[in-house]
């Protein structure tokens, strides 16, 4: 039930506490059979046992020499969770709570260097750092079969919008040959 303030009584309507300060209401413990339980009900064991696979987020940015990349995993479990560098590939085999896993593979755009890339766990992301073997700008995080069609990223080229990299357009021999 959601929280009740009149004439400067707090409470929640399921329950007959009833206070007058406000720190006093912030106290106040969540309900055992009510609505308003601050804590998930417990699973029951059976149900716990089985894995859910999640996809987790992910962004990145990058600059001339690597790809920061951020994997959105809530409280993942450092000491259960992997993740390994491939010079073309990252995989991730991430714990979450309530029995969820994040298991994929990254098919990464260009080559990195595995010895020198790195992860970092916080509480709500993990941070990867790829380092690139070249310099070339990627277009996608991942490669794709899709026709990107005259798509391209670049290092911020030029301008005044403060972008963090190169200030020329740096591009594998492909590239360079097309018009």
């Amino acid at each position: 039930m959601p929280p009740l303030f009149h004439e400067g009584s707090k409470g929640y309507l399921c329950c007959k506490r009833r206070v007058l300060e406000f720190d006093e209401f912030l106290k106040i413990e969540g309900c055992k059979t009510g609505k308003h339980l601050f804590v998930k009900k417990k699973r029951n064991p059976e149900a716990s046992a089985t894995e859910e696979l999640v996809q987790c987020r992910i962004d990145h940015y990058q600059t001339p020499g690597q790809i920061r990349a951020t994997v959105y995993a809530k409280k993942c479990d450092q000491d259960r969770s992997t993740i390994t560098f491939e010079s073309e590939r990252v995989h991730l085999d991430l714990y979450l709570p309530d029995s969820k896993r994040c298991k994929r593979t990254l098919e990464l755009y260009g080559p990195v260097n595995p010895t020198e890339s790195s992860y970092t766990f916080y509480g709500t992301k993990v941070e990867l750092l790829l380092v690139k073997q070249d310099t070339r700008s990627w277009n996608l995080l991942e490669k794709t079969n899709a026709d990107l069609a005259g798509f391209q990223l670049t290092f911020g080229v030029g301008g005044r919008t403060g972008t963090v990299g190169g200030k020329e357009l740096v591009l594998d021999e492909g590239n360079k040959a097309k018009p």
